[in-house]
């Protein structure tokens, strides 16, 4: 024979304990849940239970819940929460007298991901630079994740070879944004990188997701070519130069303002 006895649930979300979130108490209809978390499932009957059921649905699973030994009108089962998938979850009742629910009423679950960190480098300006074999870099960058960074790198190829990385040291691992510059020193890559060679770099940020991570997020790629002494005193040279012209353009159109402008204030008709 079949019944219907549930007379009641209650969902209790309890966050991965990377995220410091602890537990929050849910809506049947609006379970909208962290990957990594755990959704408790109290279900409460108007009569004594043999045996209670979790069904998920999108993921093939049955929980067995555990009913109280004080009450046996209440259960409790716990769901992990996975990546994907998984889409929501009915209660199967068992009596003492043998019966079973019908009709379960299916609660829908929606999964939020756990977003990757982002990162940009800010320095420097240009995606290309050249620089000297013992040259140091100063790469500036900024990260954000949605909980905390846990670890930074820099990583590295030399003319496309193998990657390699510098791990950044982080005193504080609980930041969920930071700026930062980072002296990275090229000459100290044994053997020196070769005149002519290109090498190619970005920053890599993992987030503290022990759960369903890390989440990892990488910054655009930049590049820095090894040249000369002389090639590069010849390079700052020309960007001294760039920046004086600039300068004189600024000025010499300042100046051109000023002259318009007077000759507004004085009612003068304006030369070309």
């Amino acid at each position: 024979m079949l019944f219907r006895s549930l007379v009641g649930i209650e969902c209790v979300q309890v966050f991965p304990e990377y995220t410091k979130l602890g537990t929050v108490k849910r809506s049947p209809g609006d379970l909208l849940l962290l990957a990594g978390s755990k959704l408790q499932v109290k279900a409460t009957a108007n009569k004594a239970m043999q045996s209670v059921v979790v069904r998920t649905v999108g993921v093939t699973n049955e929980i067995a819940a555990v009913v109280n030994t004080a009450n046996a009108a209440e259960s409790v089962a716990e769901i992990l929460i996975p990546t994907n998938a998984l889409s929501g979850f009915s209660v199967h009742l068992l009596d003492r007298d043998g019966f079973e629910s019908r009709d379960d009423a299916i609660y829908r679950i929606d999964i939020l991901p756990d977003k990757a960190p982002v990162v940009r480098i800010t320095y420097p300006d240009r995606r290309e630079e050249l620089i000297t074999q013992r040259a140091t870099v100063l790469v500036g960058f900024e990260a954000f994740d949605d909980f905390a960074i846990n670890k930074v790198f820099l990583k590295y190829r030399i003319e496309g070879g193998d990657e390699k990385s510098v791990e950044m040291i982080l005193e504080d691992t609980t930041q969920r944004a930071m700026r930062r510059r980072y002296d990275w020193k090229v000459g100290a890559i044994k053997p020196l990188v070769p005149i002519g060679s290109s090498i190619e770099y970005w920053i890599e940020v993992q987030d503290n997701n022990n759960v369903t991570g890390p989440g990892i997020g990488s910054s655009e790629h930049y590049a820095a070519k090894v040249v000369s002494d002389e090639e590069k005193r010849a390079d700052l040279m020309n960007r001294v130069g760039d920046y004086i012209g600039n300068v004189g353009d600024v000025a010499k159109d300042q100046e051109t303002l000023n002259k318009r402008l007077g000759n507004v204030i004085l009612g003068r008709p304006e030369q070309k």
